[in-house]
């Protein structure tokens, strides 16, 4: 067994803000049937979006396409409002 450790532990996944202009994320997971539907609120902008996904995905990996959804969204909006 070459490589095999077993005291290995897998990094720790975060929701990482770094590089954004986003503070703070306020998640909302709502299941609907065998869907589950992900909000994700910018307080500081006020702006939200939504994604659906299946129940078999993790919390986590739905958070993440919300999160990376919402990043866009406030880049956009920021884009936007520098003028």
């Amino acid at each position: 067994m070459s490589g095999y450790n077993p005291f290995y532990r897998k990094p720790k996944r975060s929701l990482s803000l770094a590089g954004s202009e986003i503070r703070e994320v306020l998640f909302e997971l709502t299941a609907i049937g065998n869907a589950v539907k992900v909000s994700a609120i910018d307080p500081d902008t006020n702006i939200e979006v939504s994604i659906v996904g299946s129940a078999r995905m993790s919390p986590f990996s739905l958070k993440m396409n919300a999160l990376r959804k919402l990043k866009i969204a406030v880049r956009k909006y920021n884009e936007r409002h520098a003028r």
